[in-house]
């Protein structure tokens, strides 16, 4: 997304006008971060060698006062309209957003919570991120799956439950989604309100990129460099080629849709059988 989009048309988004409202979002807004881990998911990124951005988790009257600023600002776009949502990285301000009432409505624990913090600020990882659009599936799978390498290191090895994916939120519906069944780990979804597993778009994604980093261990490593040396690319897609070739392709031309993400991990999990018949 180009840096202008956010802010309305007819008014000229100047980089003093983001640094003013970066500087108030990043000091002026109740913050809402007690009890959860946010130095251990800093030093998590760190270890990876990927930066962490500010990242600022807000109650129902931090987003109120967000929303604020957003019509000050004129920034249009809202990111807390559903409180299906949780967070955002504002790629224009280089600032990660998590909406802690989303607890309130949905029920997910703190561990939740702190893996929307991760997901965010894996997104804020990329160089460049709002000069060039990444690949959604790429994109997606990466923070989620960041996400879950950081709730794993919380979390006993989970059980294996048979889950629709297309449970996200309704701000994700698709009316023609087809109804394919995968077995995902439960770390990937939270227990809501009625203690059913709901699971989110990204998860199809981020369980997809996990299955091609355990099938090649050089994927992974090249997948955190890409992020800060976008030459680094070419490695991402020769790890995933090497499972089977066109496939890194075939993912990248994937659209942020429920039903492209659950075919992009039927594409992964068709290549894994394959590659091990051929072996």
């Amino acid at each position: 997304m180009g840096n202008t989009e956010r802010f309305s048309s007819g008014v000229e988004a100047q980089p003093r006008e983001w640094e003013i409202l970066k500087h108030q979002i990043l000091n002026n807004l109740p913050r809402a971060e007690q009890g959860l881990n946010i130095f251990g998911i800093k030093s998590f990124l760190k270890e990876l060698g990927l930066p962490a951005k500010p990242l600022v988790v807000l109650d129902s009257k931090g987003v109120k006062a967000l929303r604020d600023l957003a019509l000050q600002f004129h920034y249009q776009e809202d990111f807390f309209s559903s409180v299906e949502f949780g967070g955002a990285f504002l790629s224009e301000l280089d600032v990660c957003i998590v909406d802690r009432n989303w607890v309130e409505y949905n029920s997910p624990d703190k561990e939740w919570i702190e893996g929307v913090c991760v997901h965010e600020l894996a997104h804020g990882t990329r160089s460049g991120y709002a000069d060039e659009e990444a690949p959604p599936f790429w994109e997606e799978g990466f923070a989620d799956y960041i996400r879950i390498r950081f709730l794993e290191r919380q979390r006993q090895k989970p059980k294996q439950v048979p889950a629709d994916l297309p449970r996200a939120g309704k701000h994700l519906a698709s009316a023609s989604l087809p109804r394919v069944r995968y077995r995902l780990p439960e770390k990937y979804g939270y227990k809501d309100a009625h203690n059913a597993a709901v699971f989110q778009i990204s998860a199809a994604a981020g369980y997809g990129v996990e299955l091609l980093c355990r099938r090649n261990p050089r994927l992974f490593p090249s997948l955190c460099r890409s992020r800060q040396t976008p030459s680094a690319l070419a490695e991402v897609r020769r790890e995933v080629d090497s499972v089977q070739p066109g496939l890194y392709e075939k993912l990248a031309r994937l659209p942020l849709t429920e039903d492209a993400f659950m075919n992009g991990l039927g594409a992964i999990l068709k290549a894994e059988e394959s590659a091990v018949q051929a072996a």
